[in-house]
């Protein structure tokens, strides 16, 4: 119970948990055991949940522009090649919030211009920030391994079987929880390419609440 509430009284905590539910209940909306009448408030529960999190994200903007000037130009960083992708990666996540202030904006009425360009480049910039996401965390993984392989070659016990360091158990289930996100992203992506708009209401439903229970378990273990 403690560590629900407080869970709900942090800002990353309950947009977690909103996020869960959300695909929570698109998932459950398409399976074929529900009703019209219940798929329908499922979907509706859905939608309202995920425009409540747009709205919060309003408020994201100055917290990440923090973020992009405490990394500055990555200095610290040993890799010029992760401090690249870096870069871009901050400056598309940066530019992401506006973006979609203005497509929320357009959808609500309060701007009268179409949203589905705006919403679109949403899409893109979400796109490019999954993927440097997912390879700066390959690579991490890598490292990892290598670290780990390293330390078994050393070890005089000559054991072959091992578990996954925490560091490894951690970045792993990352890259599962991102690859989940890249789906759906690639789904909401224009008509024509791969996958998008292919994927099932209980397909995307399962995608979204998989990325979202890894999080979510890591944040309530790091609470503890």
């Amino acid at each position: 119970m403690n560590s629900t509430l407080k869970l709900l009284e942090s800002h990353s905590g309950r947009g977690r948990i909103l996020r869960t539910v959300q695909y929570g209940s698109k998932m459950v909306a398409g399976t074929t055991f529900v009703n019209e009448q219940s798929r329908n408030g499922l979907l509706v529960l859905s939608s309202q949940l995920g425009l409540c999190r747009t709205i919060l994200r309003l408020f994201d903007d100055l917290p990440m522009l923090s973020y992009t000037m405490s990394y500055g130009l990555g200095s610290q960083e040993k890799s010029v090649f992760i401090r690249l992708i870096t870069l871009v990666q901050n400056f598309t996540d940066q530019l992401f919030f506006p973006i979609e202030h203005i497509a929320w904006a357009s959808d609500a009425g309060i701007l009268k211009i179409s949203s589905a360009r705006w919403n679109n480049l949403c899409v893109y910039c979400w796109l490019i920030s999954l993927s440097i996401t997912i390879t700066r965390n390959l690579i991490q993984l890598t490292k990892l391994r290598q670290r780990e392989a390293k330390k078994r070659s050393t070890d005089a016990s000559g054991s072959v079987s091992r578990k996954l360091s925490p560091e490894e158990l951690w970045t792993s289930l990352s890259i599962v929880s991102e690859l989940a996100d890249l789906a759906i992203c690639i789904h909401f992506m224009p008509s024509g390419f791969l996958w998008s708009g292919k994927l099932t209401t209980f397909v995307v439903g399962l995608l979204g609440l998989i990325s979202s229970l890894i999080p979510l378990w890591r944040l309530v273990q790091s609470q503890r």
